[in-house]
């Protein structure tokens, strides 16, 4: 999760790149939700939903107020609205009709109402990619044959359909195989824009070695222009992406390799890391070249190295080269914590060293962390596990949640008297993190031989925890394990969470339950506090240890989230706080002030999901499921529709890409500053 170094390259933060993947999503949207609705914005947060308000919008002849309503209806997941949508003028508010009924899910009424807007003469071509799209969330097996058998005619007009493929096999209507022949028209098709769905697609679905020759040839015989517009630069992440996925041994060719390893975008630099690892390596020189990867000047393009460097594949003399080479990186600081530590455990991978010829080699040289996943690497060993357990014992902080981790994983060693100390003192630590992961990691065995213990443990948990928004995994995690006791002890811990004052805990406990959730969590002094904050500012600055950049809100589609971020941000709260997960080339995440990413306030608020897309530089919130974000936050670093409607998008990036492309896990959050 870090970021590197490269020498003479142009920096992605041009501000015609940046100003396309920000601007794009958002100037398809005219403004929806505005400082007027307040009681709509209202009712949505309580999750009350109430029909009288909804109902007056929906009647109001007003494109905004509609798409606002819509937008409030989407997040509602109450199939009783589809009538009064049906009813409103399609053209003039198809995206947001299509988005509420895909929101909403799988629905007869839904689907037979999207295929006959589809095949009306007076739908918009440009409305149909909507349609489609809502299909896929909507539809059945049926629904997709009928799509299917139109696309084969004429694929005219079926911009969308690989996204569509996409939900439709996340939902479990369709399998793989049944997609490949529209995916391939898709690819090979003329539009890029298709292509790039497609690409996204096949990637997904795991069809990548089923495409890999086609890619290969798209990538090599077009990679030198794909900097000649953006949506090019997001067919290759896609292109690479899916070689990576499929293990693609490319073909040995020097000119080939030197373009990907000099590639003058961070993104495609780090991708080209990962792909380069399935190269055919036949000489030193080539090791050597790949090892080049390792002066970047972003932290996250050598990490990525780091990572992928254990999918070479070697003769046995080119092997004792790249071991020598790989124990020079590890010792070498001037290479960031994070590129050493995962070098190591690629190291480990590759060499097949345990734990203890680890800690004499490398143990001052490699933060403990990554010394515990080595340990995890060695799970048959005595020494190993109480290496974990006796660090578990004397550390603090994300030091001991990295340590429990590493104890669970030694299943052998389950039944010790070391092992079930670690774990109820976990259990009655106070600490949530710790909580969650005790009651997540133990294993029906230990829940057997341990059963009226842990019962004692548990209910004191619920007692003490269950309206603490801080809890809310750990609840979840001990309801979990409750049915595994006895179904008299969960329907017993369940009635208890069911009278929570956290919304979605009360919620999550009458589902198992089969009980109706009063759907209300009025906190009127929350909403009162995040909405008064809501359309105050246009955009921040963010101040980080590697430099600046702005996010610049959009309010109208997500107003509690901005709202949110601004409430804290003018209390200081993310001062000081640190990155806690960076994914190269997928995500930067902060927002958490305990630094493990079990943090955060003392509320949650819900989640705002909208049409908006994530594309690169894309601002959303982290969660555990919908309604129970908080106050961490990430920005992609790439083009992801996968999340699309699952997370709330709060803002762009529009100014400093290349800071957040530079972005090295446990970088630190100066301050963010507001600006009206």
């Amino acid at each position: 999760m870090k970021f590197i170094k490269n020498t003479g390259c142009t920096k992605l933060g041009s501000k015609k790149y940046i100003l396309f993947f920000i601007l794009i999503a958002p100037a398809l949207l005219f403004a929806q939700y505005t400082k007027n609705d307040r009681a709509l914005v209202k009712t949505t947060f309580e999750r009350s939903f109430d029909k009288q308000i909804i109902n007056n919008y929906l009647e109001s002849n007003n494109s905004q107020k509609i798409n606002a309503a819509l937008l409030s209806i989407a997040q509602s997941e109450d199939t009783t609205f589809i009538d009064s949508i049906t009813k409103l003028d399609f053209n003039n508010n198809a995206r947001f009709i299509c988005f509420a009924l895909g929101q909403i899910g799988s629905s007869r009424k839904s689907a037979d109402y999207l295929l006959t807007k589809f095949n009306d003469k007076n739908t918009a071509d440009s409305n149909k990619p909507y349609l489609i799209k809502a299909l896929g969330k909507t539809g059945d097996l049926n629904d997709f044959k009928i799509l299917e058998s139109g696309y084969k005619i004429s694929n005219k007009d079926f911009d969308g359909i690989s996204i569509a493929i996409y939900d439709f096999f996340v939902r479990k209507i369709i399998t793989k195989d049944m997609a490949v022949f529209i995916l391939e028209k898709e690819l090979n098709g003329k539009s890029l824009l298709r292509a790039i769905d497609a690409a996204f697609a096949i990637a997904r679905l795991g069809l990548s070695d089923h495409f890999e020759k086609t890619i290969y040839k798209f990538l090599s015989n077009g990679y030198s222009s794909y900097y000649k517009n953006e949506e090019r630069l997001v067919f290759m992440q896609y292109l690479m992406e899916n070689l990576r996925r499929a293990n693609y041994v490319l073909p040995y060719g020097y000119r080939f390799f030197i373009k990907l390893l000099y590639l003058p975008n961070p993104l495609m630099k780090t991708e080209a890391a990962a792909m380069l690892a399935y190269y055919q390596y036949k000489t030193k020189d080539d090791i050597q070249r790949y090892l080049r990867f390792f002066d970047d000047e972003n932290q996250n393009v050598t990490r990525q190295a780091a990572i992928s460097i254990k999918e070479i594949s070697l003769k046995p003399e080119l092997s004792d080269f790249l071991k020598g080479k790989m124990e020079q990186l590890i010792h070498d600081t001037s290479l960031s914590g994070n590129t050493r530590g995962e070098l190591l455990l690629s190291y480990v991978k590759i060499y097949k060293q345990n734990l203890k010829s680890v800690l004499e080699k490398f143990s001052k040289n490699v933060n403990q962390e990554f010394i515990f996943k080595v340990a995890l690497n060695d799970q048959e060993s005595e020494f190993a596990f109480n290496y974990a357990v006796d660090k578990f014992n004397v550390l603090n902080g994300k030091e001991k949640i990295n340590a429990l981790s590493t104890v669970l994983g030694f299943n052998n060693f389950s039944n010790t008297e070391k092992f079930n100390k670690a774990i109820f003192s976990s259990l009655e630590s106070g600490y949530p993190v710790l909580i969650a992961l005790a009651a997540y990691g133990i294993d029906s065995t230990f829940i057997a031989k341990n059963s009226e213990e842990l019962q004692k443990y548990l209910s004191n948990i619920v007692s003490r925890h269950k309206d603490d928004a801080q809890f809310i995994e750990s609840l979840q995690s001990v309801a979990g394990i409750s049915g595994q006791i006895s179904k008299s002890f969960e329907e017993k811990i369940l009635t208890q969470l069911s009278k929570s004052d956290i919304y979605i805990i009360r919620k999550y406990a009458n589902e198992k339950l089969r009980l109706k959730t009063e759907n209300s969590n009025a906190n009127a002094e929350l909403f009162d506090r995040l909405w008064k904050d809501a359309f105050k500012y246009s955009s921040s600055t963010v101040k980080t240890s590697k430099g600046d950049f702005t996010i610049n809100f959009t309010p109208e589609l997500a107003p509690i989230s901005v709202g949110n971020f601004c409430n804290l941000a003018s209390q200081k709260y993310f001062n000081g706080i640190i990155f806690h997960r960076v994914v190269p080339s997928f995500v930067i995440q902060g927002g958490d002030p305990t630094g493990t990413g079990w943090g955060g306030p003392d509320y949650t608020i819900v989640s705002e999901f909208s049409p908006l897309h994530y594309s690169i530089s894309a601002v959303g919130m982290a969660s555990a499921g919908k309604d129970t974000e908080g106050s961490q936050w990430f920005v992609t670093l790439g083009d992801f529709p996968h999340l699309d409607g699952r997370y709330s998008i709060f803002g762009y990036v529009t100014s400093g890409m290349d800071t957040v492309y530079m972005i090295d896990q446990y970088d630190k959050i100066n301050s963010v500053e507001l600006n009206h």
